[in-house]
């Protein structure tokens, strides 16, 4: 177990499995956090590189950054992104915050659209994810593409046809296939703008943990000016006006947004 850098952990990178964050959560444990409660460790993966990425302890992680510590306890894995999100689908089924049955659902649904994982067996996905089997195969029975045409009369739709005369049955296998891929394209597209709205999410919440530590930070203007150590004073002159100009932006665009 180590002690890590709260900025250094990736919070963005697609390993969080729960369904929602929940904030009044994050505020709860942020309150103890400054209280002194210790938490278990999160758990991040590295592959050795300056990347780490978090696959249990998001809500610790928020709340770190909301109670403005530095560091946290973290228990660092060696492994790839994609080993941290197998860890993550099972996470918080013993532990921590409970897992809302959304939060199972899109556990598994994280498994059942790669393309790799959802080869798995029913139950070795089921046994990843700490879920019933069953659960996995509704699940995999909703993602499963509508009959092929080729696969028998069941795809088929007939319908009266008149020509020349002679009226006769005509299957119209194409509308059941564009129909198919009409409702795959519909599913597709929600699932993009629930991990849409999911990103957005996490990107806001990181967004008020940094303008949180300006509205409450301890070190006032004067302060911040008078003991600032001068060898570095280049570092302020570079950042300084592109953040302030940034600020500026974001605060007149805020203050007009519709």
């Amino acid at each position: 177990m180590s002690r890590i850098g709260v900025a250094t952990i990736c919070l963005d990178a697609g390993t969080q499995p729960r369904a929602e964050i929940d904030s009044q959560v994050i505020q709860e444990y942020a309150e103890a956090m400054k209280a002194g409660a210790k938490f278990p460790p999160v758990v991040v993966f590295s592959n050795g590189g300056d990347e780490r990425w978090l696959a249990d302890g998001f809500h610790r992680v928020w709340a770190a950054q909301l109670a403005k510590l530095s560091l946290i306890e973290a228990t660092i894995r060696k492994g790839s992104k994609r080993e941290a999100v197998l860890y993550a689908v099972g996470s918080n089924a013993e532990h921590g915050l409970r897992r809302t049955n959304a939060d199972k659902r899109r556990a598994v649904m994280i498994l059942l659209r790669d393309e790799e994982w959802r080869g798995w067996s029913d139950r070795e996905i089921a046994r990843r994810c700490a879920v019933s089997h069953l659960l996995v195969g509704n699940l995999r029975r909703e993602l499963a593409p509508p009959p092929s045409p080729a696969s028998g009369n069941d795809c088929q739709i007939a319908r009266t046809v008149r020509r020349k005369g002679t009226t006769y049955q005509q299957k119209t296998i194409r509308k059941v296939r564009e129909s198919g891929v009409a409702a795959r394209a519909d599913a597709e597209h929600d699932e993009a703008q629930r991990a849409e709205t999911e990103r957005r999410k996490h990107f806001s919440m990181a967004l008020i943990a940094v303008l949180r530590t300006y509205a409450t930070t301890e070190i006032t203007p004067e302060r911040a000016v008078a003991e600032f150590f001068p060898y570095v004073a280049h570092a302020v002159d570079d950042h300084l006006r592109p953040g302030v100009a940034w600020l500026t932006a974001f605060e007149r665009l805020w203050r007009n947004r519709s």
